[in-house]
C-alpha cells in the first residue's frame, strides 16, 4: 500500500523504484477511513464488545478485593453467616460479569475475522481496478515479483494491522483508562509512581519499537526484491542456461537472500526483546 500510494494518486509510471522506508503522512488515517467507509456497523459492533471483553478483563482485581474484605469481615465477625448472603450476591455478580466477558470476546473474535477478509477484499479489489489503469511503462519499470508483493505480503501486512494491532491498541486504551480510574481510587501515590514507570517504558518502547518498524520496512522492500529475482529467473531459465549465466544467478541470489536475512533479523531482534525488557 505504502509503495502504491494507497489506491489515489500512486507513484508516477516511469519514476525509478518505489519509494522506500516511510510511508507517506497520513496513510493510516486514509486507512481508517477506508475501514470505516463500508464496515460501519461491523466495526460499532467489534468496538462494543471488545469494550465489554476489555473491562471485564480488568475488573477481576475489584472484585478480588471485595472478596477479601467479605472474608475479612466475617473472620472479625467470627460469623460465617453474617457475610454469607454478600460473597453469595458477590459470586453471582462475577458469574455474570465473567460470562458476558467470555461472550462478547467470542463475538468479538468472529466478528473481527469477518470484517478483516471482508476488507482485504476491498483492499484487493481496489489495487486490481487502480493496477488496471496504470500505464505499460509502469510495469516496465518494476519486476513482477515486487508487484506481486504488493497483493501478498503487503496485503498480509494490513491483515495483521486490522486483525491484531488496532483491536489490541483500542483495547489498551479502554484497559489502561479502567486501571486509572481504579487506581486513582485506591492510591494517588501509588499511582504517581507506576505513571513514572510507564513514562520510562514509553521512551524504551519509542526507541526499539522505531528501530524495528524501520527494518520491518526493510525487510518488506528486501523480500519484493527478492521474490522479484526469483520471478524473473524462473522464467529466464532457459536463458540463463544458453549464456551460462547459472553461477552468476546464483551469486546475486545469495546477495539479495543475505540481505533479506539481515533485515528480518534486526526487524525480529527489536521486536523479540521489547517484551523482556518491558517486563
Amino acid at each position: 500500500m505504502a509503495r502504491m500510494g494507497g489506491f489515489k494518486g500512486g507513484p508516477g509510471p516511469g519514476k525509478g523504484p518505489m519509494p522506500g522506508m516511510m510511508a507517506k503522512k497520513g496513510t493510516f488515517k486514509r486507512l481508517i477511513k477506508m475501514l470505516f467507509a463500508k464496515n460501519k456497523a461491523l466495526i460499532i459492533a467489534v468496538l462494543f464488545c471488545l469494550t465489554i471483553s476489555a473491562i471485564v478483563s480488568v475488573s477481576s482485581s475489584v472484585f478480588l478485593e471485595r472478596l477479601v474484605k467479605s472474608i475479612q469481615k466475617g473472620l472479625e465477625l467470627n460469623s460465617r453467616q453474617a457475610v454469607w448472603g454478600e460473597l453469595v450476591g458477590l459470586f453471582i455478580t462475577m458469574a455474570i460479569v465473567y460470562v458476558s466477558g467470555i461472550t462478547a470476546s467470542l463475538i468479538y473474535n468472529f466478528l473481527m475475522a469477518t470484517l478483516t477478509q471482508k476488507f482485504l477484499h476491498q483492499i484487493r479489489t481496489g489495487l486490481f481496478d487502480k493496477m488496471q489503469s496504470l500505464p505499460i511503462r509502469y510495469f516496465d519499470s518494476r519486476k513482477t515479483g515486487d508487484i506481486m508483493s504488493i497483493y501478498t505480503n503487503d496485503t498480509d501486512a494490513l491483515r495483521q494491522l486490522v486483525s491484531q494491532s488496532i483491536p489490541q491498541l483500542f483495547s489498551t486504551i479502554i484497559s489502561l483508562t479502567t486501571l486509572i480510574i481504579i487506581m486513582f481510587t485506591s492510591s494517588i501515590w501509588l499511582t504517581l509512581v507506576i505513571f513514572i514507570g510507564v513514562f520510562a517504558m514509553t521512551v524504551v518502547t519509542k526507541k526499539i519499537g522505531g528501530r524495528s518498524a524501520k527494518y520491518f520496512m526493510r525487510q518488506q522492500i528486501s523480500l519484493g526484491q527478492e521474490e522479484g529475482f526469483i520471478q524473473e529467473m524462473m522464467q529466464g531459465g532457459k536463458v540463463i542456461k544458453v549464456f551460462c549465466h547459472e553461477n552468476e544467478s546464483k551469486a546475486d541470489f545469495d546477495v539479495k537472500n543475505e540481505q533479506l536475512c539481515k533485515d528480518a533479523t534486526a526487524a525480529h531482534t527489536f521486536a523479540n526483546i521489547l517484551m523482556p525488557i518491558m517486563g
